[in-house]
């Protein structure tokens, strides 16, 4: 990815009408709380002591529910106010245990990788490398992102988003995404289906929406999920 490329984004994200809302953060809907749920399962056998990075983190939308948990955390993002944000947020709540960088450290090795709507908005084979070398003996990376096929992210893309940010969606198909994690040397690499249509919909009945997003992990529907969990380890 460019310069150019970089900035541009840098600039969106630096927008508070581009980034996640922060009510959301504090109060979030049934389908999040099932995403962030199914992000940080695979974290489980992870101490306090381990240090896990939030790539992308926004304003904090992984961040806050791993401090929650009394977890550390370094979140990493491009947007200067993004980062300014997330701090903001954390000290209201008095989480305390927050790094930022802008960049993923190399000096030191971290134990788990996350993050969510990162993954597309990436160069993968410049960025993969750089995350499996971050990552220590075993670590771990979990990433939850929009699904290609899904056609509702299609229409999204049109009526409500930048094309010029959002356009690298087109590669996180199930099979490009698999293909590209192992041919960075990532093993046991799973991908997750959750739901089919819109998930949002369902957060009227949270036995409906469990069903929905299980649904979205049974072939050959899961090829078509509306969104992925992708896990893999080094």
């Amino acid at each position: 990815m460019n310069r150019k490329q970089l900035e541009k984004q840098k600039e969106y994200f630096d927008v508070t009408a581009n980034q996640y809302d922060t009510k959301l953060i504090y109060h979030p809907p049934y389908h999040t709380k099932l995403e962030t749920d199914a992000l940080l399962k695979p974290l489980e056998k992870l101490s306090k002591k381990d240090l896990i990075v939030d790539y992308g983190a926004g304003s904090g939308r992984i961040t806050i529910p791993l401090l929650q948990k009394k977890l550390s955390v370094l979140a990493v993002d491009i947007s200067e106010q993004s980062l300014v944000k997330i701090t903001g947020i954390a000290k209201k709540l008095s989480l305390s245990t927050l790094q930022t960088s802008y960049i993923l450290p190399k000096n030191r090795k971290v134990q788990a990788i996350v993050g969510a709507d990162i993954l597309h908005h990436l160069d993968l084979d410049e960025k993969l490398p750089e995350m499996y070398e971050a990552l220590d003996k075993d670590g771990i990376v979990v990433f939850s992102e929009p699904c290609a096929w899904n056609p509702a992210w299609h229409i999204y893309l049109r009526i409500a988003a930048d094309w010029e940010v959002e356009k690298r969606m087109v590669y996180c198909s199930y099979f490009n995404l698999k293909k590209t994690f192992e041919r960075h040397g990532f093993r046991d690499v799973k991908i997750r289906g959750l739901g089919i249509l819109p998930r949002p919909f369902f957060n009227w009945s949270p036995k409906i929406s469990e069903m929905h997003d299980a649904l979205g992990n049974v072939p050959p529907f899961n090829l078509f999920a509306y969104r992925y969990i992708i896990e893999a380890k080094k």
